[in-house]
């Protein structure tokens, strides 16, 4: 049984910064796409939606370089579920964490 799963969505994420630390809060929207199941015909689309916070560390490393080590917090305030023949139901938890490290550019 071969199948997809993907998400397409946006998100408004509103900062603050002092010194090196920043605080952010998150909110998102979009929609969940699965295909290609076998007994199962055409796509299944439903919305997904969630707010969050991001909290982190901004080290800069040059005048347009930046490494941000942070985590966030967020609740999924909609949440899909996939229903699969014959098996257990998948969703999305009520809480996500997740940690991150990222470079960022500004020109």
């Amino acid at each position: 049984m071969g199948f997809e799963v993907s998400w397409l969505g946006g998100a408004v994420v509103s900062c603050g910064h002092m010194a090196w630390f920043f605080g952010c809060g998150l909110a998102t929207a979009g929609r969940v796409r699965r295909s290609g199941m076998t007994n199962v015909h055409g796509e299944f689309l439903k919305p997904h939606a969630g707010l969050g916070l991001r909290t982190g560390l901004e080290v800069p490393i040059s005048p347009h370089f930046v490494v941000q080590l942070s985590g966030e917090l967020f609740a999924n305030v909609i949440r899909p579920t996939i229903d699969f023949p014959g098996a257990p139901r998948w969703s999305t938890a009520a809480i996500s964490t997740a940690g991150e490290l990222r470079l960022v550019a500004s020109f």
